[in-house]
């Protein structure tokens, strides 16, 4: 019964992933779109190619870094409150820390690719 449990969550998982990760780039092409003019004026002004790009790298990485910290602590927030629900209805919750090492899980939400 749980590899199954375990199975829908990893589906639902990778939607997840995909669906933001998606939401990421169409986000980051709406704001480069309407920041047009504002970078246009940074390069008339003497900034060069890589400076602008690097400027809205650096904007693109912050709020990746963000938004991993913020769901992985939410993540952790959320764990114990599911397991109390799981026990109220008289399930178990799986007592271990890690099933898997933590190490790519924190060097993917380091690099951007998760």
């Amino acid at each position: 019964m749980l590899g199954f449990f375990t199975t829908g969550l990893l589906v639902f998982a990778g939607v997840s992933l995909f669906v933001g990760a998606f939401i990421i780039y169409t986000t980051f092409t709406i704001i480069v779109a309407q920041r047009t003019r504002e970078l246009a004026l940074l390069r008339a002004v003497g900034a060069s190619r890589r400076q602008v790009l690097s400027s809205v790298l650096v904007e693109a990485l912050t709020v990746g870094l963000v938004g991993s910290l913020v769901g992985l602590v939410l993540g952790f927030g959320v764990a114990p409150g599911l397991c109390a629900l799981l026990a109220a209805s008289r399930s178990s919750c799986l007592k271990e820390r890690w099933s898997s090492p933590p190490a790519p899980s924190w060097s993917g939400s380091s690099s951007g690719w998760w």
